[in-house]
């Protein structure tokens, strides 16, 4: 049996489960900030520290944290890009506090990189970076004197670090969006081959199931009227073996696409198998029906007829007896157009 995959290894699949990711990642690294910042200040002490400044940071860093955690579904993209930058700010102000460069607080910088390179590779990378470097920048002049190493050079060594891990976490975020990308196309068209006829492009006998048992729910749950129509090809038989397989094929494509576009969206036209055809008509009066038959049977091919059978559901019985009253109208219907034979 195939068990799901565990949450934290599925991969967002809609732009609203991706929205809630981000919100709730760039959360939780604003706790994770809050807290090194207040253990920082409760298990050191240094001179010229301004705890005062940094509990403010504190403060600021739980309640934005928790903001997007709780909102993170709801959290536009461009709220979560002004978290991100005011983060780096607030990175930069622990700094400034703590009166020196050579404290532990640049070490967070790591986080934003990563954050933005996962989840916005690109462009939108290389801006946040940017103002990263342009902030700790300004934040290495303002300390200056009091910093341990050369400003230039922790500088320097700052922006070749994160420009590094920027590079190569974008181009590990853009190589696995582009799997996902790849692997939800083919899901989509392993999908699409479990549900239609590979010839005809129209639903398969299976999804010709699922969709009247829906149907069949709905018009008892509406109480709407749904009829089914039974479509045969006359003659096919013959037809396929005088001009080969291929152009029954060819036939069959040009039949369905020219009866599907005699149909409305929220009918269904469906092929069981060789040249024999059906249509769902749900919430269609019966003599709206006959009046679709008749379109179909005039927008076959001039080289074949078309013989149809009608069933108007009645109310209770079962999607296979509907169909089965379907089959049998055509039946009906081939016997009475059939022409005598002089012999029987």
């Amino acid at each position: 049996m195939n068990r799901p995959a565990p949450p934290w290894k599925t991969y967002p699949e809609t732009e609203e489960e991706a929205r809630g990711v981000r919100g709730r990642t760039c959360g939780v690294l604003y706790l994770a900030g809050a807290l090194g910042v207040l253990l920082s200040v409760a298990l050191s002490e240094q001179p010229g520290r301004d705890e005062t400044g940094l509990l403010l940071i504190v403060a600021t860093a739980l309640t934005v944290g928790a903001a997007l955690v709780l909102g993170s579904s709801w959290t536009p993209t461009r709220v979560l890009h002004g978290a991100i930058a005011l983060g780096t700010a607030l990175i930069c102000l622990c700094v400034y506090f703590s009166g020196t460069a050579a404290g532990v607080y640049e070490t967070m910088f790591v986080w934003v990189v990563l954050l933005t390179a996962y989840f916005f590779p690109g462009r939108a990378t290389a801006l946040h970076v940017g103002w990263l470097l342009s902030a700790y920048a300004v934040t290495l002049v303002a300390v200056g004197a009091s910093a341990g190493a050369s400003p230039l050079l922790r500088w320097s060594l700052l922006a070749l670090v994160l420009g590094v891990a920027a590079t190569v976490m974008s181009m590990l975020a853009a190589g696995l969006q582009r799997e996902m990308r790849q692997r939800r196309t083919l899901e989509a068209e392993l999908q699409h081959l479990a549900s239609h006829d590979a010839l005809t492009g129209v639903a398969n006998r299976r999804r010709l199931d699922e969709e009247l048992h829906r149907e069949l729910a709905r018009a008892r749950r509406h109480d709407w009227t749904l009829c089914a129509v039974w479509l045969d090809l006359d003659d096919f038989k013959v037809y396929n073996d005088r001009h080969g397989h291929a152009a029954g094929d060819e036939l069959l494509r040009t039949a369905a696409r020219d009866w599907q576009a005699q149909l409305r969206e929220t009918d269904l036209l469906a092929r069981p198998g060789g040249d024999e055809f059906v249509v769902i008509l749900p919430d269609c009066p019966p003599h709206q029906a006959r009046n679709v038959v008749e379109r179909l049977r005039g927008a076959t091919l001039p080289a074949l007829s078309c013989s149809a059978g009608l069933a108007v559901w009645d109310g209770d019985e079962s999607a296979t007896a509907l169909l089965g009253r379907a089959d049998a109208a055509l039946y009906e219907s081939k016997q009475v157009s059939r022409p005598a034979n002089p012999g029987a």
